[in-house]
C-alpha cells in the first residue's frame, strides 16, 4: 500500500495544478500555496486540496504550515531566484524533501551548488527528449513527477497541421502541452504559436491519451 504524504506545492500554475492533481489522484495529502488571490480563489474552488493565498517566500508564510510534518514541498512558482529561495527556507525549517522548477537553466549551476539535488529545469528536459527521441523514459531528476502512466511524447508537425495553432489543435483536455522546437530553436507553448511543417511538440501525456495523439500526428503526417 502507497504510503500517504504530506506535499506542500508553491505555486499554482500549470505545473502545479498537475502535480497536484496526480497526487490527489494517489490520495495523498496536498497543499497549494499561491500568490495571487484571484487564483488562488478559483484554485480553492476547483482542487480537491487545501489552497493557502500567501507568498511563500515569506518566512511567516511557511512557519505557519509546520514544514517539519511536511514529506515534501515543491517550489513551483514562475519565478526563478523565488523558487529557490522557498527551497532554502523550506530546507532550513525541516521539510522532508525539497524539489525546485527552474525555467532557466542558468540557474541550475547555482541551485547545484546551494546543494539542491531535485531539480526539475522543463526546457533542458525538453531539448533532451526531443534529441533523443525518447518515447516514454524518464529522466532521473524528474521521477517525483513522472510516475504511472505518465510519460512524454514527441511528435512531428505533418503538412496537414501546418498553419494550426496550438490552442486548435484536437488533443484530449488532460494533456500539456510542455514545447515546441523549431529545429534548434526553443518556443514557448503558447496558445496562439503557428506549427509549421517538421516542428516537434513534446506532450505529457497519460496512457489513456496516447492512441489519440498518435492518431492525430502520425495520420496528418500522412496527408
Amino acid at each position: 500500500m502507497e504510503v500517504r504524504l504530506r506535499v506542500i506545492i508553491a505555486g499554482g500554475g500549470d505545473f502545479g495544478v498537475f502535480l497536484a492533481t496526480e497526487l490527489i489522484k494517489r490520495k495523498h495529502d496536498v497543499t497549494i500555496i499561491e500568490k495571487d488571490p484571484e487564483r488562488a480563489r478559483k484554485l480553492s474552488e476547483e482542487m480537491d486540496c487545501a489552497v493557502i493565498n500567501g507568498d511563500a517566500t515569506h518566512p511567516e508564510t511557511l512557519k505557519n504550515i509546520d514544514l517539519s510534518k511536511v514529506d515534501w514541498l515543491v517550489a513551483a512558482t514562475g519565478h526563478d531566484k523565488d523558487n529557490i529561495l522557498i527551497g532554502l527556507l523550506a530546507r532550513n525549517m525541516g521539510a522532508g524533501k525539497v524539489t525546485i522548477l527552474l525555467e532557466d537553466v542558468g540557474y541550475e549551476s547555482l541551485a547545484i551548488s546551494l546543494g539542491f539535488e531535485d531539480i526539475i529545469v522543463p526546457t533542458s528536459l525538453a531539448a533532451s527528449e526531443v534529441m533523443k527521441r525518447v518515447f516514454g523514459q524518464q529522466e532521473s531528476n524528474i521521477t517525483p513527477v513522472l510516475k504511472g502512466d505518465v510519460k512524454f511524447y514527441v511528435a512531428t508537425v505533418g503538412g496537414a497541421l501546418g498553419g494550426t495553432k496550438l490552442s486548435e489543435l484536437n488533443i484530449p483536455p488532460h494533456v500539456k502541452v510542455c514545447a515546441v522546437f523549431r529545429g534548434n530553436e526553443y518556443l514557448e507553448a503558447e496558445g496562439d504559436l503557428e506549427l509549421k511543417p517538421g516542428d516537434e511538440v513534446l506532450l505529457l501525456v497519460r496512457e489513456k491519451d496516447m492512441e489519440k495523439l498518435k492518431e492525430l500526428f502520425e495520420h496528418e503526417q500522412k496527408k
